[in-house]
């Protein structure tokens, strides 16, 4: 990938400095202050400043950003750390996903920021530099090509060119998993960038448990030694683990989910679900909680469920990632929700499985072609989604659908590519069991997708060579 200059600071002196604190007020290497902005005249982070587009401030990026304020500042930016914590967001996220913000005079400078064409925000120019270009409708969103479905920055949110390929080890597989690590582990440690362990529920008062039912074996329950078994397969092969957690009770049960992510306005659930990550040693967390019916009433708690969780981790150099159901006005989460998740998730994973694939023309919820690949990375375009965020849910089955360039695996991966997004396939002991989805041409095929893509967080130390 052509890393942006932001990018490749990441792991610089500078960005040192601001991992442990922009500048104490009583630190020889910056002067005193609390304001969100006094972060910038830190003296160790003159390096990371410069290279900030002209009139980059914090306090300018919170304006030009208002649904950062609440999933970073709680509703309003005014200390050091929030400061810290949105010039955290421009590096990782922010600069790649084209966010806008409203110039301001750098604290400590005395040039005013200026703009050719009088627009009062800036987004990224077509070639990725920091010239001002209009702000289309004042909007802070990037601007997207009808076109081509894609955003017109040239950067991704994490290192590496190429898409995410994520899969899941479910609970109850545990042998299987291990035979298709012995028969096609290599193969395919070619394409994985990540791999969900379902392991875990969450309990009415908001906690973690692993998984004793739903065919978990009482010969091999889920346990601490399960999971490091799994993780050290898949992070001996540079492919990051995720916590992932579910709430399946015989049925999808949302009565345990939103009891869980509501329990101290979530701030219990993402409190233990961080805590297992880090005793674990695990690289973030992957959110299956489902619900089949309408639980609309529920998607505000949840979001900010979301955004407090996604605070924690990113804070910690971990991922966030979401499951949700694959139309705009059926079960929770679906489609509608995805807006709310701007800056908040690292991917979504669509998991419609065999109802998704390019050749498809079913209509549902008023939406034409509802389950074409082109239309769901589409929508989460136009939601205000960098290209690639989505990731398409494909099963481990030996074909589905029709149309489009096939039926078969190979063929549903290269229209993923054709789209410009990457896949998350349910589920990897399914693959090593299904001989369409273990030929050599799928996994070049799929390798081809993932690129150099890095499923770590970017910040995490794990995406170099």
């Amino acid at each position: 990938m052509k890393i942006s200059t932001l990018a490749n600071i990441l792991a610089s002196a500078a960005l040192a400095a601001l991992a442990a604190g922009c500048g104490d007020s009583e630190s020889a290497s910056g002067p005193s202050g609390s304001d969100l902005n006094s972060c910038l005249n830190d003296e160790s982070l003159a390096p990371l400043v410069a290279q900030l587009p002209e009139g980059w401030t914090p306090s300018g990026y919170a304006a030009g950003n208002p649904d950062l304020v609440g999933a970073l500042c709680g509703g309003e930016c005014t200390t050091r750390e929030e400061g810290e914590a949105l010039l955290e967001h421009w590096i990782n996220y922010g600069a790649a996903e084209g966010r806008a913000f409203v110039p301001e005079t750098i604290p400590g400078s005395s040039e005013e920021p200026s703009s050719p064409d009088g627009n009062s925000q800036w987004t990224p120019s077509q070639g990725g530099g920091s010239q001002w270009t209009p702000s289309q409708g004042g909007n802070s969103q990037p601007s997207y090509s009808s076109a081509t479905g894609t955003t017109s920055s040239s950067v991704t949110p994490y290192v590496g060119q190429g898409q995410q390929v994520m899969t899941w080890i479910p609970p109850y597989s545990l042998d299987e998993a291990d035979q298709a690590i012995s028969r096609h582990g290599a193969k395919f440690a070619k394409g994985l960038t990540r791999i969900g362990l379902q392991f875990w529920v969450p309990t009415y008062s908001g906690g973690v448990a692993y998984e004793t039912a739903n065919g978990v074996s009482s010969e091999r329950p889920i346990n601490d030694n399960e999971v490091a078994h799994f993780a050290e397969w898949a992070h001996n092969n540079k492919i990051a683990v995720l916590l992932c957690v579910y709430n399946m009770q015989g049925n999808f049960n949302w009565s345990l989910a939103s009891s869980a992510f509501k329990a101290n306005n979530g701030e219990t659930f993402a409190n233990a679900l961080v805590a297992e990550v880090d005793r674990l040693g695990l690289d973030g967390v992957d959110i299956d909680l489902e619900g089949n019916g309408d639980f609309g009433s529920d998607k505000t708690a949840y979001n900010a469920f979301l955004r407090t969780l996604a605070s924690k981790l990113h804070a910690k150099n971990k991922v966030l990632t979401v499951d949700t159901f694959h139309s705009t006005c059926y079960n929770a989460p679906n489609m509608s929700w995805w807006g709310d998740w701007v800056g908040v998730v690292d991917n979504i994973h669509s998991m419609g499985y065999e109802d998704l694939y390019e050749g498809s023309t079913t209509a549902l919820c008023d939406v034409s072609n509802i389950f074409k690949y082109s239309t769901q990375h589409g929508y989460a375009v136009q939601q205000g989604h960098p290209a690639g965020m989505l990731l398409l849910g494909m099963p481990s089955a030996a074909s589905w659908g029709y149309g489009g360039q096939g039926s078969l695996p190979i063929n549903h991966v290269a229209e993923a590519k054709a789209v410009g997004t990457g896949i998350a396939i349910w589920d990897f002991p399914g693959m090593g069991e299904q001989a369409n989805w273990t030929t050599d041409a799928l996994w070049n095929s799929i390798a081809e997708l993932k690129g150099s893509a890095c499923g770590f967080h970017p910040s995490s130390g794990n995406c170099g060579n």
